[in-house]
C-alpha cells in the first residue's frame, strides 16, 4: 500500500461500524498509510451520541448501513455537536445517487469498501480542508474584531467619521456622532446618502458644490457650512475630506471627519461685536488725550496721560510735545503736523510712533489725531501698544507652533488612513481572490499568510492608537508583578531572532545579569512592549549587518541598549523622534510604514517605570538606544 505524507500528530477517529473486522481493517489501513491512530468503535446510537458529546475527534468514519441506526441521523448529530470534524461515509452498498445525496446533506466524502486503498488519501484531504476552514474562520473573526474595534474607535470620537462609496453612491461608514451632530440617525444616512446635503441651508450649498472639483482632482478638502438641525437650530459644520482615486484617476471613495463648530463661530461673532463696542468706547472715553496748538505746544491733557507718559497733566501743560517722542519718530510727526494744517485730508489720522516716558523708557504708541473744527488746534489720543506688540510677537510664535501642531495632526490623520486602509485593502483583496477564482492549495495558503500579516498590522495600528490615547488621557496604569526576565529574553530572542534571520541579519542578546537578578518586581508587559518597539524599529530600519541587545545592572538600576547597523538618524531629528506623531522621515513619501507612535509610547512607559531613554546615532551607520529602569 502506498503511504501518504507522515501524519505527526495522533489521529483521533470515531468509527461507526457494526462489523468489527471492517473497523479493524480500516484502522490497519490508516496505520499502514502512516497515521498514528486512536480509534473509538461503536454501532450503537446512544453510545455514538455519548462519544461525540464527550470526546473531541479529528475525523468520523461511518458505515452507511447499520442495523437500527440511520446514517443521516449520525451525520446530523456530528454537524450539530462537532461541526468542524470531517464526516466520511464508508460502505459497500451505497450507490452514486445516495452518495451525492449524502454529500449534499453535509458529508465530507464517501469511500467504497471495495476501494479502501483510497481511504488514507480521502482522510488526508478531509483533514487538510478542515484545517483550512478553521484558518479561514479565524481570519474572518480577526477581521471582524478589527472592524469592530475600528468602529468603536470612530464611535468614541466627538467628531462624525464617514466614508462614501462614490462608485455605488452609498455611505459605507457612518459613526454614531452623526446622530448628535446632525440630528439624524445612522440608518437615515445609510439609507439616504444625500441626506447630509439636503440639510445644508440653501445659502451654503454653493460652498459645498465648489468643493467637488477639488475632490475629483484627488486633493484633500476642508470647508465650513451651516445645516438645519432636526431640533430646528442652525449649526456650523467643519468638514475635512480625503479622496481616493483608482489607477485611472477616477474618484472611488471619500473618507472624512466632520466637527460641530457652532460654539466656535458664536464665540468669534461675540468677539467681533465686543471689539466694535470696545473700539467705540476707546475712541471717545478713557483714552490718554491731549490738545496741541499749531506750534506743538500742549494746551491741555487728561489724567490718562499719566499712565503712559509718567507726567501729570500739570507737568505736560505748556510743554512742546516733540520733547516726549523719540528722535526717530519726530521727523514723521512734524511732517504730518504741517500737512494737516495745509491739507487736512492728506495727513494720516492715525499712525504709530515711539514715545519716551518720564523714566526714559521707549513705548510703542499709536497716535490718533483730529483737527478741532474752525481752529488750528489738534486733539491727540495716545494708545500704548507696547504690550500688544509684544503679545503679537508671542502670538506669532504661538501661531507658528499651532501650525506645526496642525501639520503633525494632518500628517497623523493621513498616516492613520494609510496604515488602516493598506492592510484592510490587502485583506479584502486576497479574500476576494480566494472567493471568486480557482486557485491551488499552495496559492490559497499563501493568500491566508498575507491576510494574517495584514490583520496583524491592522491590529498593531489600532493597539498603538488605543495605547497612546490611554497615555494621553492618564488612564494607563502600572501593573507590577513578579517577572522572570530570562523568560522574557527567551521570547524576544525567539520572536525577533526569527525575523532577523529572514532579513539575513545577525541577532544577538547579551545578558550580563547574574541568575539571582533575573526575577524582578516590575510591569513585565510594559517592559516587553518597550523592548519590542525598539527591536521592531531596529529591524525596520536595518537592511544589512546586525542587531544587538544588551542587559546589565548597575547601582540597583537595569541598563538596556538596542544597537543596530541601520540607516541611522540625523542629529537634528534625534530629539523630535520621541515626540508624539513625529518620525525621522516625515515627508509625504516615507519609505517606512507606521504612525510615529512607537517611540512616544516607549518613552512614556520608560518614564512611568521611573527610567530614562537616550540614543546615539550616526546617519548611514546605525543607532543605539539606551534606557534605564530602577529596580
Amino acid at each position: 500500500m502506498e503511504k501518504v505524507d507522515k501524519w505527526d500528530t495522533l489521529l483521533n477517529v470515531l468509527c461507526l461500524e457494526d462489523v468489527l473486522n471492517d473497523a479493524v481493517l480500516i484502522n490497519g489501513i490508516l496505520v499502514d498509510a502512516g497515521f498514528q491512530v486512536k480509534m473509538d468503535i461503536t454501532a450503537d446510537e446512544k453510545e455514538y451520541l455519548t462519544f461525540i458529546k464527550e470526546v473531541n475527534y479529528d475525523i468520523i468514519l461511518a458505515d452507511y448501513t447499520i442495523a437500527g441506526f440511520d446514517i443521516y441521523t449520525a451525520l446530523n448529530w456530528a454537524k450539530e455537536l462537532q461541526p468542524d470534524v470531517p464526516f466520511i461515509c464508508i460502505s459497500g452498498t451505497i450507490g452514486d445517487v445516495r452518495a451525492v445525496e449524502l454529500l449534499k446533506k453535509g458529508a465530507t466524502d464517501y469511500v467504497s469498501k471495495d476501494r479502501l486503498i483510497r481511504l488514507p488519501f480521502a482522510v488526508r484531504l478531509a483533514l487538510e480542508n478542515a484545517a483550512r476552514q478553521r484558518d479561514w474562520r479565524r481570519t474572518d473573526e480577526a477581521l471582524q474584531q478589527a472592524n469592530n474595534e475600528l468602529q468603536s474607535l470612530h464611535n468614541s470620537l466627538d467628531q462624525a467619521v464617514f466614508s462614501v462609496d462614490m462608485i455605488n453612491n452609498k455611505m459605507i461608514n457612518v459613526s454614531i456622532a452623526h446622530e448628535t451632530m446632525f440630528g439624524q440617525s445612522q440608518a437615515a444616512f445609510l439609507n439616504n446618502p444625500k441626506l447630509w446635503y439636503e440639510i445644508i441651508i440653501p445659502e451654503d450649498k454653493p460652498i459645498v458644490d465648489a468643493g467637488y472639483p477639488v475632490l475629483f482632482a484627488g486633493k484633500n478638502l476642508q470647508h465650513e457650512y451651516r445645516i438645519a438641525h432636526s431640533d430646528g437650530q442652525i449649526r456650523w459644520i467643519e468638514a475635512k475630506m480625503n479622496p481616493t482615486l483608482d489607477a485611472t484617476g477616477k474618484l472611488i471613495r471619500i473618507d472624512g471627519i466632520a466637527s460641530d463648530i457652532t460654539k466656535r463661530k458664536q464665540s468669534e461673532e461675540a468677539l467681533r461685536e465686543s471689539q466694535v463696542r470696545y473700539q467705540a468706547i476707546f475712541e471717545f472715553t478713557g483714552t490718554a488725550t491731549f490738545i496741541s496748538d499749531e506750534h506743538t505746544e500742549i494746551l491741555m491733557a487728561n489724567n490718562e496721560c499719566f499712565s503712559i507718559t509718567g507726567y501729570t497733566p500739570e507737568e505736560l501743560k505748556g510743554q512742546k510735545w516733540s520733547q516726549f517722542f523719540a528722535n526717530e519718530s519726530l521727523q514723521k510727526m512734524l511732517k504730518n503736523h504741517n500737512t494737516r494744517r495745509q491739507n487736512p485730508n492728506e495727513a494720516p489720522k492715525k499712525y504709530e510712533v515711539k514715545l519716551v516716558n518720564k523714566k526714559g523708557d521707549l513705548r510703542d504708541v499709536i497716535l490718533e489725531i483730529s483737527m478741532i473744527p474752525d481752529t488750528q488746534q489738534s486733539i491727540i489720543s495716545i494708545l500704548d501698544i507696547t504690550e500688544r506688540k509684544q503679545a503679537a510677537l508671542e502670538l506669532i510664535k504661538a501661531l507658528e507652533k499651532a501650525e506645526e501642531s496642525d501639520r503633525l495632526k494632518t500628517s497623523f490623520l493621513n498616516n492613520i488612513s494609510h496604515e488602516i486602509r493598506t492592510p484592510f485593502n490587502g485583506i479584502l483583496g486576497f479574500l476576494s481572490i480566494m472567493q471568486t477564482t480557482d486557485i491551488t492549495i499552495s496559492e490559497r495558503d499563501e493568500y491566508i499568510y498575507f491576510i494574517n500579516q495584514s490583520a496583524d498590522r491592522l491590529m498593531q495600528t489600532i493597539n498603538d492608537i488605543v495605547e497612546i490615547s490611554q497615555i494621553q488621557a492618564g488612564q494607563m496604569k502600572l501593573a507590577i508583578s513578579e517577572t522572570n526576565l530570562q523568560k522574557l529574553i527567551d521570547k524576544l530572542d525567539y520572536r525577533f531572532g526569527t525575523l532577523a534571520k529572514k532579513q539575513s541579519l545577525k541577532f544577538n542578546i547579551i545578558n550580563n545579569l547574574p541568575l539571582q537578578k533575573m526575577t524582578l518586581f516590575i510591569d513585565g508587559i510594559k517592559l516587553k512592549t518597550i523592548l519590542s518597539n525598539l527591536i521592531n524599529n531596529a529591524l525596520k530600519f536595518t537592511k544589512s549587518g546586525s542587531i544587538e541587545i544588551g542587559i546589565s545592572e548597575k547601582n540597583n538600576t537595569l541598563e538596556f541598549y538596542v544597537k543596530d547597523t541601520g540607516i541611522g538618524i540625523s542629529e537634528n531629528k534625534q530629539e523630535v523622534i520621541f515626540e508624539l506623531f513625529k518620525q525621522a522621515d516625515s515627508s509625504n513619501i516615507r519609505q517606512f510604514e507606521g504612525l510615529g507612535l512607537g517611540l512616544s509610547i516607549t518613552k512614556s512607559y520608560i518614564e512611568m517605570l521611573g527610567g530614562n531613554i537616550c540614543l546615539e546615532s550616526e546617519l548611514g551607520k546605525g543607532s543605539t538606544f539606551y534606557f534605564t529602569i530602577p529596580v
